[in-house]
């Protein structure tokens, strides 16, 4: 434990956490997209 101990969880979870930061907002994105896509799609087709 101690410094050492703290710096090298920091290192092993901090790939971990922007892995889990990047996929959450991966998943929004895909969410709001697919949301968005087929009413752009029928404005467009209105239009």
């Amino acid at each position: 434990s101690g410094p050492d101990g703290d710096a090298r969880w920091l290192t092993a979870a901090a790939p971990a956490a922007i892995m889990a930061v990047f996929l959450a907002a991966a998943a929004t994105y895909a969410h709001a997209s697919r949301r968005t896509a087929p009413a752009a799609g029928r404005a467009r087709v209105r239009r």
